[in-house]
């Protein structure tokens, strides 16, 4: 299915991120990190997007009811976000920037090759469309499905809140 809902250049900003990470090339090239746009400078003022903080560039880092009709590219911010606090969590050990999640919990991110599997898969389980909270459930889905017994995964998926208040049900 089509990526919709404001889920398209965040979906394509996961694959880059993993790939820049992936291709791990040094430096004068493109180093890892989750900056979106940086080395071309597309709009001649450094990155379009910043995964780990996506106010930085005047994108909401939280998902909230406004973002589905959100412009594509400024509806990344959440989806680019949580990628983020998954892969890196709240307080990275590995030189990447501090974030802090929408309800101020802490996250231990799961790594970016992990992460990368999760979100894949989570898009293997795509019918038609999309949205952030299908994202939702398929990513939850997915890490339960890829640690069938282990929680570990699932618990951070679920601790990677990018709502600014958890609904009660």
């Amino acid at each position: 299915g089509i990526s919709g809902s404001g889920t398209q250049e965040f979906v394509a900003d996961v694959f880059g991120a993993a790939t820049e990470w992936y291709a791990n090339e040094p430096a004068p090239f493109d180093t890892p990190d989750f900056l979106v746009g940086e080395t071309i400078n597309l709009v001649g003022s450094g990155p379009i997007r910043n995964m780990y903080n996506p106010s930085a560039l005047g994108h909401k880092n939280c998902y909230d009811s406004a973002i589905p009709s959100t412009e594509v590219h400024a509806a990344a911010g959440p989806g680019n976000h949580w990628f983020y606090l998954l892969a890196e969590g709240t307080n990275p050990t590995n030189g990447q920037p501090t974030s802090t999640t929408c309800n101020n919990s802490t996250v231990t991110g799961v790594g970016i090759e992990t992460a990368m599997k999760i979100f894949y898969n989570a898009m293997l389980l795509k019918t038609s469309g999309s949205s952030y909270l299908k994202y939702r459930t398929w990513t939850l889905t997915a890490a339960k499905n890829l640690t069938p017994g282990d929680c570990t995964n699932f618990n951070t998926v679920k601790s990677t809140e990018t709502r600014k208040q958890r609904r009660t049900r």
